[in-house]
Formats: C-alpha cells, structure tokens, sequence
C-alpha cells in the first residue's frame, strides 16, 4: 500500500520539551510506515527564516490530507497570518486533533470552520463531548 503523503502541522520547540505528547506524537506520525510526512514545525513563530521556510512548505506541497496535531492551538492559535491564509487555500482534507477542551473552544471550533476541517479528534471518551463536535 502506498503511503499517504500528510502535511503534518505542529508547534515543539523548548517551550514545551518536557511535553512527550506534544514531542513524539510528530515523531510517531512519521515512524509509520501509512504516512509519507512533510513537517511544518510552528513553535518557532519569531524566527524569520522558519516562517518562510513553513510558507513556503504550504505554498508548494501536494499531498493527500492535512494533519495539524493539537499542540497548532492548546494555549494559543500557533498557525497565523500569511501561513493560516495559505493552509486555508489547500483543498485537501484537513485533520485536526484538538485538545485542552476545557479553554479557547469557541477560538477552536472558529478555527476549525475558517480552515475547512473535515475531520476533528478528540482525546475525550465522552459521548457529551462527542454530541457537541
């Protein structure tokens, strides 16, 4: 079976190192044999040459989904600006794994509806939390 080729978006940087699930879940996705990942990495958002490099990514890529794990908007939306706008453009199904439920959700479930996301996963085992989405 051919690997599907995802755009995986997510924020790691020393701001959030002792964080495995915001670490290694970039690493998992693609450790796995289904995926064929291109990374844009936003937990560097002042460095100049990482937001060209990320735009360009975006700008340039072809692929099959879009994956943007929930470290893009826990404490704060990490996917902004020109990158945001050209995120929204791409026309392949977006994923996005939300999390930190518990803040931000009308923030959250905007940024769902402007970027198109067509699949949103959740880490509750709520069905309560399931009827709202």
């Amino acid at each position: 079976v051919k690997p599907k080729r995802v755009l995986l978006i997510y924020a790691c940087a020393p701001f959030n190192a002792t964080l495995s699930y915001q670490n290694v879940w970039p690493r998992q996705f693609s450790a796995d044999r289904r995926f064929k990942c291109t990374h844009i990495n936003l937990g560097y958002p002042g460095v100049l040459l990482a937001k060209v490099r990320a735009l360009l990514t975006a700008r340039t890529w072809t692929g099959d989904a879009i994956v943007m794990l929930h470290s893009v908007f826990s404490n704060g939306c990490m996917l902004e600006g020109r990158l945001f706008d050209a995120i929204c453009d791409l026309k392949q199904p977006k994923a996005f794994f939300i999390g930190n439920e518990y803040k931000l959700m009308p923030e959250k479930m905007r940024f769902c509806e402007e970027l198109g996301v067509s699949l949103l996963v959740t880490q509750s085992n709520e069905p309560i939390v399931h009827s709202r989405y």
